[in-house]
């Protein structure tokens, strides 16, 4: 069979497949679409996210929190142990109890935007272990949790 026979029938099969399907599951994927456009719509109005991320922008935005404030309220998967940003941010060096959490505080460790092509969407969570290791290495005061 040649390449364009089976790719119709394929196509073929898929249409098929979707007229198959139950109600529920045609309203799922409709409600699935249009969240989808409306987040991409949602995307094309706003700003440049790399410019807004980036410190030497003029459309940076210097409150990290503005976006992100819920990191400071998630919870761990078990109660009894505090999320990570709950439990580490007030041992974070910058960090004033009177002023909250600032954009200084967070990028202590959060350092670098990576928003490019094939980055793997990891905005500035990639931590260097080092950082950690100041406090959790072995002269560090925090339990140690990094050895070389």
């Amino acid at each position: 069979m040649s390449r364009p026979v089976v790719t119709a029938i394929g196509v073929v099969a898929l249409v098929a497949s979707a007229f198959a399907m139950p109600p529920r599951d045609t309203e799922r994927l409709r409600d699935r679409n249009e969240s989808v456009q409306e987040g991409r719509a949602a995307v094309l109005g706003a700003e440049n996210l790399l410019a807004l991320h980036k410190p030497d922008s003029g459309s940076y935005n210097g409150n990290c929190l503005s976006c992100h404030k819920s990191v400071m309220s998630e919870e761990s998967l078990d109660p009894r142990i505090p999320s990570f940003h709950v439990a580490m941010v007030p041992y974070t060096p910058g960090y004033n109890p009177a002023k909250g959490v600032t954009n200084g505080v967070c990028v202590q460790c959060h350092k670098y935007v990576d928003l490019e092509v094939d980055s793997s969407g990891a905005l500035r969570k990639r931590v260097d272990p080092a950082l950690c290791a100041l406090c959790h290495g072995p002269s560090g005061p925090g339990p140690v949790y990094y050895m070389r």
